[in-house]
């Protein structure tokens, strides 16, 4: 017990110094965009790990919306910097998934992989409150029909500017 007790301390001993109170774990954001030739809207919650450090890596989970539909997504971005922050990252969409508020039925499968690559510009000094993004996201989209085995990769252009705030 008392070794278990002494590895438990050890272990929170360490973790608890790489905490930063101050700093903001999560934030929102809204982007307007384009996906190929529409306007879209993207909505984002990110949650960061370690906002202390000068490099930090977030997951970030969002909905975009576009023509009539409604796409989820989940991702992971790297963000170096402090105030003027190079964003990457890698987002994974469920394109159509729902038309007009109703599942969608088109073809069966239809995942979209979106790099991107972007800056963002962090508002406050010690604690920061907001930050504006522009990135580039390209889409590419796999189509497939399990019904005659066909498979198609499509490339769409994706360009986005935003505002967020953290929570």
């Amino acid at each position: 017990m008392k070794k278990i007790s002494l590895l438990l301390f050890v272990f929170c001993s360490i973790f608890a110094q790489d905490k930063d109170i101050n700093s903001p774990q999560m934030s929102f954001a809204l982007d307007v965009g384009n996906f190929a030739y529409s306007p879209m809207i993207s909505t984002e919650i990110e949650y960061h790990f370690n906002t202390s450090m000068k490099h930090h890596f977030s997951i970030t989970t969002g909905l975009e919306f576009y023509l009539n539909y409604i796409s989820p997504s989940i991702g992971m971005n790297y963000s170096y910097g402090k105030k003027h922050q190079l964003l990457a990252g890698i987002r994974v969409m469920a394109t159509h998934m729902y038309y007009m508020g109703d599942p969608f039925s088109g073809y069966e499968v239809k995942p979209d992989i979106s790099p991107k690559l972007g800056y963002r510009y962090v508002f406050g000094k010690e604690n920061p409150k907001a930050f504006i993004q522009a990135y580039v996201s390209p889409h590419v989209i796999g189509y497939y029909r399990s019904s005659t085995n066909f498979l198609r990769l499509e490339l769409y252009s994706g360009l986005h500017l935003g505002f967020g705030f953290h929570l």
